[in-house]
């Protein structure tokens, strides 16, 4: 087993227990901004940023502040964070440079405090993606141990001027249906909505990615469905602003970074048809409709009530569409490379149709039959009948 290999195995067994040990869920009342930085710089300089905090509750909030490396821990690109003193590899660190004046500090009710972090590069540091976070715990951290407090992070990305790699693609893109623990299956045909595409995206160089791009799906007769996708707009802090519903599915709308040396998979879920609605506080919630009800809908607007030999119908339909990825990433040479794919598959549902009332059509047929015979025969008959009456009566009168 050679070194390396085992640095990297010792390197995941105590990132494990790091994020096994360290629960890092959100204050309920601390506001931080913003939630990273993407900087970069040259060897031997150094480069201070500014962190905002808000207490927005109504008690008062002590955070102490420390500094660790962190990693993509799995595909997920969820980050894993390692104690300075616990990292076994100086590849891609960056703790050891972050330095914090505020060791701790104390957030009155309404306070917002802005916090300076100064970033040392040294003169001899590795070019490329380095990666380290400002956090805030609850409670006093302890050397001895890692103890489970409740943590907020600002991630920090640092690009080392220098002989940079930019280099990575995709893997792999899939279509299936996500059960509880997140694995694809892979039905024949999907029967059930949301329908989760995912895209595998490598990183082989030696500074992060962002990767972004799109999904449009079309149907048997080419037509791209609109009206399909929610895409989350953010602003420059990275805090959320609102969804707008679009013609495709996002790919990494959030901008997630892809970390060197690793994979990462994007999900983009299929819910089906969005459409908006007004809530009481004047913002705009994105919902979905199911196939069915859809295309039911644009039928209904189509037609708008129905005629008196028609009726709604239900039967089953199968559409084979066709989702068509696009994804792009631009390099540092300011170079984009773009990256297409196609996959089918298959949907099925229960639609909704207007068709014909063939009883009430029959009804009508009968009806019109029934006419025609007292018309055509029923009728001459009583008229000949009735004629042959009266010349008995003036017969018999006659002889009288």
């Amino acid at each position: 087993m050679t070194v390396r290999l085992l640095r990297l195995i010792v390197t995941w067994l105590l990132a494990s227990i790091a994020a096994f040990m360290i629960s890092t869920p959100a204050f309920a009342s601390i506001e931080v901004s913003p939630l990273k930085f993407e900087l970069s710089a040259d060897p031997g300089t150094s480069l201070t940023r500014t962190i905002r905090l808000r207490n927005t509750g109504t008690g008062a909030e002590t955070l102490y502040t420390s500094v660790e490396d962190f990693f993509a821990s799995d595909d997920s690109g969820r980050p894993t964070f390692i104690p300075t003193d616990r990292q076994v590899s100086d590849a891609y660190s960056l703790a050891r440079w972050i330095n914090i004046p505020d060791k701790n500090l104390t957030l009155s009710p309404g306070e917002t405090r802005e916090v300076v972090i100064r970033i040392d590069v040294p003169s001899n540091a590795e070019p490329g993606g380095h990666y380290g976070a400002a956090l805030f715990a609850s409670d006093q951290p302890v050397q001895e141990t890692v103890a489970a407090v409740a943590r907020l992070g600002v991630l920090v990305l640092v690009e080392v001027s220098g002989e940079i790699r930019v280099s990575g693609e995709p893997t792999s893109y899939n279509v299936g249906f996500a059960g509880a623990d997140g694995t694809l299956t892979y039905p024949d045909v999907f029967e059930q909505f949301p329908i989760s595409f995912e895209t595998a995206f490598s990183n082989s160089g030696n500074t992060h990615l962002s990767p972004t791009g799109r999904i449009e799906i079309v149907d048997e007769n080419g037509q791209k469905l609109t009206g399909i996708g929610k895409q989350t707009v953010m602003n420059q802090a990275g805090a959320f602003i609102r969804d707008e519903i679009v013609d495709y599915l996002p790919i990494n709308d959030v901008g997630g970074d892809v970390l060197p040396g690793t994979t990462r998979k994007f999900k983009s879920p299929w819910e089906g048809f969005a459409y908006q609605v007004l809530n009481d506080n004047g913002t705009k919630s994105v919902f979905f409709r199911t196939p069915a009800d859809y295309y039911a809908e644009k039928a209904e607007d189509q037609k708008k009530f129905l005629q008196f030999w028609e009726s709604v119908k239900t039967r089953t339909v199968t559409k084979d569409l066709t989702a068509n990825f696009f994804l792009s990433y631009a390099g540092k040479d300011q170079q984009v490379r773009e990256f297409r794919e196609s996959k089918a598959f298959s949907i099925r549902y229960e639609e909704r149709y207007v068709d014909y009332n063939y009883f009430v059509i029959a009804g009508f047929a009968l009806v019109l039959v029934l006419i025609l015979v007292y018309i055509l025969y029923w009728a001459p008959r009583s008229r000949e009948r009735m004629r042959r009456e009266i010349m008995r009566e003036m017969a018999r009168s006659n002889d009288r």
